[in-house]
């Protein structure tokens, strides 16, 4: 029985560990090519529900938080630890979620 000859990659935001595909990304988030890839798969999947609830902001706000570092903007790290917390300990849904980063924002419109 041969082994397989794939190297496998750890991303090092969330440690997903994947096959390298050799995928190239164009940008330098904190996270493997593989597991972009991935994240890419599930928001095409979220937006495609076009729920009412838009759970495509938790998505957003997870993977930002796990992939913090490298070329993440630190304010994206903080809008999406802010977006969980509502999310987590409030019950917001990610609509609500997306109204107070607006409100966060721009606090006086």
């Amino acid at each position: 029985m041969e082994k397989s000859s794939k190297q496998i990659d750890e991303c090092p935001g969330c440690g997903l560990k994947l096959p390298n595909q050799h995928f190239e990304l164009t940008h330098s988030y904190n996270a493997t090519s593989e597991c972009y890839q991935k994240y890419t798969e599930l928001t095409y999947y979220t937006l495609s529900k076009q729920d009412i609830n838009f759970i495509h902001q938790h998505a957003v706000d997870a993977y930002a938080a796990q992939h913090s570092g490298n070329e993440m903007k630190n304010i994206t790290t903080a809008f999406a630890l802010i977006g969980l917390y509502y999310a987590i300990e409030h019950g917001y849904s990610g609509k609500l979620v997306q109204l107070c980063n607006l409100r966060i924002n721009h606090p006086f419109r």
